[in-house]
Parts: structure tokens; sequence; C-alpha cells
């Protein structure tokens, strides 16, 4: 039988803190990460990943407001489609400990409470 190997790279862990989960109430209902802004509130995903893995941003000539650059782009959809192996990676695999946890009241990163 043939095997297929991915590599978890630190890009990817921190895309993955930076998820937005959701409740998807389509059918039964199950939580998901947002399709139209998955690591945060912003709409233009390319860029969000740029921000969050710590690529330098270039401006843009024409209008002075940031842009990614093609090669960029295309490096933060290729991150962006690998989120599918590396989420199903962590869910095989994960570990969580019993106790108390806390989250910002608007946001969605929650981290073990210090009680």
């Amino acid at each position: 039988m043939r095997k297929k190997y991915f590599i978890v790279t630190e890009n990817h862990i921190k895309l993955l803190k930076a998820a937005y989960v959701w409740w998807d109430d389509a059918e039964f209902g199950a939580p998901g990460i947002n399709p139209k802004a998955p690591y945060g509130d912003s709409l233009d995903v390319p860029l969000s990943i740029a921000e969050i893995i710590g690529l330098k941003i270039p401006k843009k000539v024409a209008d002075g407001e940031e842009g990614l650059g093609g090669s960029q782009a295309d490096f933060c959809n290729k991150l962006h489609r690998e989120m599918e192996d590396v989420l199903q990676i962590l869910l095989s695999n994960c570990k969580i400990e019993v106790g108390k946890y806390e989250c910002d009241e608007y946001g969605h990163v929650w981290r073990k409470a210090n009680d």
C-alpha cells in the first residue's frame, strides 16, 4: 500500500493558532473553520496569512496599499490549501488536558487558566 507524507512547518502551526473556528448550522451542524475569513476577520486571506507567518509585505506602488507579489501570494495560497492535511494531522494526534481554559470575550484563542 502506498503512503503519503506531509511535513508540518512552523508556518502551519502559526496558521492553526490563528484559525477562526465557528459553528456551521448546515444539516446537523458541526464546528468548522470560517471559509470566508479563516484566519480572523480579514477577507484578504493571502495577506492575512503573510502577516501571520511574518512575511515582509511590499507596498503596491500604484495606490500605496499593502499587497503581495505573485510568488508570495502563490506561497500563501499553497500554505492555506495544505491546512486540510495539517488540521487532520492535529485532530489525529492531538493532546489536551482536563482543566479550565480562558479566552478574551470577542476572541477565539483559548488558553489554560491560571486558577
